[in-house]
């Protein structure tokens, strides 16, 4: 039998109280994926499935707020092209729709549509 993946991201607090995200990757389950985060980044490592949220390395998780952030640098850059200034930023990880809700979503959007097409021709109801 075949079993889907799912992403996780393997996390590691930090001595400042930051939690770093220090993989991203696919594994048949939660319990393999604490496996290999304990051996590999040690017993305070844990993992938080991503397979619906838009995270990207770097990133951080914030588990007061059950967030991910991904760690967007911004550059400016002056006339002879060189950096100017560069800035890291925080910016929430986007929610992805899993296909179960975007097809309700298209179903109710199509009942809408039909109904008003219906009002705007005088068809049935």
């Amino acid at each position: 039998m075949k079993t889907s993946k799912r992403e996780f991201a393997i996390i590691k607090p930090q001595d400042d109280g930051t939690h770093k995200v220090e993989f991203i990757t696919m594994f048949k389950d939660p319990t393999e994926a604490t496996m290999i985060a304990h051996n590999t980044w040690g017993n305070e490592a844990y993992v938080k499935e991503t397979t619906y949220i838009d995270v990207y390395s770097p990133c951080i998780y914030k588990p007061d707020e059950d967030k991910f952030y991904n760690l967007v640098t911004h550059k400016e850059y002056g006339e002879d092209g060189q950096v100017t200034k560069e800035e890291t930023k925080e910016e929430e990880a986007a929610i992805i729709p899993t296909e179960k809700e975007l097809l309700d979503k298209l179903t109710a959007q199509n009942a809408a549509l039909i109904s008003t097409l219906s009002n705007m021709i005088g068809g049935a109801k």
